[in-house]
């Protein structure tokens, strides 16, 4: 899905920078509107709508996974049931569960087995979100705590963590643990549908602040209950709009260049982009005392958006004071002369024997291109 609003992107080409014989840095000043991400959905079939008969179990979701201390429950179904006000489609996912174990925490759940979700940057959002709806309870007597669970499960530095979103009814969630983290989600409304959003990047990030790579390996949907005596105890939970989403970069932005008078346009590699702000990439291989166009691209997804052309001139070798393509003494002396004010430059003198950069020849000038290799060409090529 993408969360696509109204303002659009837009780009400018900005002035070129540190411009060199062979180099110059290109800048575009970027505004991503409201394009800046695009949500890909992980889930398949989060709406539990196909195939989808009554009371048929949901597509992709598989199970039961028994929690904490379950071994035998009594009932554990999970099936597609219409005719509960859904918020979306004509489907919700119904958790019918009902155990007579001992004493202590015990749960049901059914998930989706996850590849590929593979998260290098918190800087990449991450977010999941579902509807919750408690149905039915009888046997509550005999528990101290229960709630509907949404479990997210990680492969964080080659280890095994859980991630838990515990919507209590009833009671406290049950403790932490150096594998287990549980979060105590917010307690939805009885027999009436509540929304949950997480933004999953930022609370990862607080868990495992150390951490640089992770994935998530599954998700699944079940019920927790902290039984206090041996009885029957049954929960019916239902489940919809179950979303966990990646965003992915909405722009990406890349520069075109040409020596005037060409045709054709050097393309750069595309930057993906999320936020609004100057982009540049430095661009090398042109031809000294040459004029270029160039101007900064952006794609979306609603098309390709084109900045103005300007121009850039690459300036002489550092040094190559005469403009021959080589250093030889008539550099040196020209540098000298210019130095003690026995001679003024033009400008494309000037920037060549202003070898280190500080808006004037001197005398270090004069001794760094005296100390290059008198002679050689600046090409690299041998004297014929």
């Amino acid at each position: 899905m993408s969360g696509l609003a109204g303002e659009l992107p837009s780009i400018r080409t900005l002035s070129a920078q540190d411009l060199e014989a062979t180099s110059a840095t290109l800048v575009a000043q970027v505004s991503v509107g409201d394009y800046g991400w695009v949500w890909v959905q992980i889930l398949a079939n989060p709406d539990f709508e196909l195939p989808g008969e009554e009371s048929s179990p949901p597509s992709y979701w598989a199970g039961p996974v028994f929690l904490e201390g379950e071994e035998d429950p009594t009932v554990v179904e999970f099936l597609q049931r219409a005719g509960y006000q859904e918020p979306s489609g004509d489907y919700a996912a119904y958790l019918k569960y009902a155990t007579e174990s001992q004493a202590g925490w015990v749960g049901v759940a059914y998930g989706q087995t996850l590849t590929g979700v593979e998260v290098r940057d918190y800087a990449i959002p991450l977010t999941l979100s579902y509807w919750l709806r408690p149905q039915y309870a009888y046997g509550t007597g005999v528990v101290s705590a229960w709630g509907g669970l949404v479990e997210v499960e990680l492969v964080v530095a080659g280890d095994l963590r859980l991630v838990r979103y515990l919507h209590l009814w009833k009671g406290d969630p049950p403790p932490d643990s150096e594998s287990v983290r549980y979060v105590n989600g917010l307690k939805p409304s009885w027999q009436l549908w509540s929304r949950f959003e997480h933004d999953l990047t930022s609370e990862l990030e607080d868990m495992f602040p150390q951490v640089e790579y992770f994935s998530i390996s599954a998700l699944r949907l079940g019920v927790l209950i902290h039984k206090q005596e041996a009885g029957l105890c049954r929960i019916y939970w239902l489940f919809d709009r179950v979303e966990l989403c990646k965003g992915e970069p909405g722009v990406y932005v890349y520069f075109e260049y040409r020596r005037q008078g060409d045709s054709d346009w050097v393309t750069t590699s595309p930057i993906p982009v999320s936020e609004s702000g100057q982009y540049q990439v430095t661009v090398t291989g042109l031809a000294p005392e040459t004029p270029y166009e160039f101007r900064a691209v952006l794609e979306y997804s609603e098309g390709i958006l084109y900045g103005e052309v300007l121009t850039l001139t690459t300036p002489r070798y550092p040094g190559d004071v005469d403009g021959d393509s080589r250093i030889t003494i008539l550099d040196v002396r020209l540098a000298f002369q210019a130095a003690k004010g026995l001679m003024e430059l033009d400008h494309a003198q000037m920037l060549a024997a202003d070898v280190n950069r500080n808006g004037r020849v001197d005398l270090e000038d004069v001794a760094r291109i005296a100390g290059s290799l008198i002679g050689s060409p600046l090409d690299g090529t041998e004297d014929p």
